[in-house]
C-alpha cells in the first residue's frame, strides 16, 4: 500500500485519469471528491472515518490512514501497473512528456489528455 500525504484542497491521481481531491478535513472525518470517467465504478462523493475505504473500479482501494487537522494520510492500493501520484508530481510529468514548461489551464484538454475538473491540470 502506498500511503501519501495531503493537504486540504489538495489531490492524488491515479492511472493519470482518476482524480481524488480532500474537499474537508473534520476531526474524525475526511469528505473526498472522487472525478473519474464514467465507465469507471466509483463514488463521486465520499466521507470516511479513520481506517474506513473506498474501492474505485473494483481494483482500487483508497483508505484513510491517518487524520491530523490540516494533513491527510491517505493509502492507495492499485495493481503494480497503475500509476499513483500527487497532483504535483503528475503535472510535472506531464510537462516533461509534452515538453511543456507549464500548463496553461486556460486551453482546452489536447492529445488524448484528460483536464482535472479541480484544477484544470492536463493528465
Amino acid at each position: 500500500m502506498l500511503v501519501l500525504s495531503r493537504k486540504l484542497n489538495q489531490s492524488i491521481v491515479i492511472d493519470g485519469q482518476i482524480f481524488v481531491k480532500i474537499l474537508d478535513i473534520d476531526r474524525y472525518v475526511v469528505k473526498l471528491g472522487i472525478h473519474a470517467p464514467a465507465q469507471t465504478s466509483a463514488p463521486r462523493e465520499e466521507f470516511l472515518e479513520l481506517n474506513e475505504s473506498t474501492l474505485i473500479d473494483g481494483q482500487i482501494v483508497v483508505k484513510i490512514v491517518c487524520i491530523d487537522r490540516r494533513t491527510v494520510k491517505l493509502g492507495v492500493q492499485a495493481p503494480a501497473e497503475v500509476p499513483v501520484d500527487r497532483e504535483e508530481v503528475h503535472e510535472r510529468k506531464i510537462r516533461e512528456r509534452t515538453g511543456q514548461e507549464a500548463i496553461n489551464r486556460n486551453k482546452p484538454a489536447r492529445d488524448g489528455l484528460v483536464k482535472c475538473p479541480f484544477t484544470g491540470a492536463l493528465g
